[in-house]
């Protein structure tokens, strides 16, 4: 299987608010989480990171949007992706970070559904 290389510029008003739907007062960064996930299929965690961390830095913009809640688990996967690609402490650093995202992820669902099967999982 050949490596894909993911390269994708983000649009100079991606951060601009999009009023539509049920959240109409933000954007929910579609295109960056697209983009995040893209990276994290090819394989390149630290570029899907650096892009999901986008959706994470910018709180006021996503609200309560569902890509700002899974943005946690994406960044949680690419960083657990570039451990598996690095060496030495590359990897232990993104071993360190990607825990840290499981984490916070977890408790960001600590008050879920108990039945949902990543809630069974933590």
């Amino acid at each position: 299987m050949g490596v894909i290389a993911v390269q994708v510029a983000s649009p100079p008003l991606e951060f601009g608010i999009v009023a539509f739907g049920a959240n109409a007062s933000g954007s929910c960064l579609y295109s960056t989480s697209i983009r995040g996930k893209a990276y994290l299929a090819a394989g390149q965690g630290a570029e899907a990171s650096a892009e999901l961390r986008k959706i994470l830095d910018r709180g006021g913009i996503v609200w309560n949007c569902w890509t700002a809640a899974l943005a946690h688990l994406a960044v949680a996967q690419a960083n657990a992706s570039q451990a598996r690609t690095s060496h030495g402490a590359e990897a232990d650093a993104a071993r360190a970070r990607a825990l840290a995202a499981y984490k916070d992820f977890l408790a960001l669902w600590k008050d879920a559904d108990p039945g949902i099967p990543i809630q069974k999982e933590g």
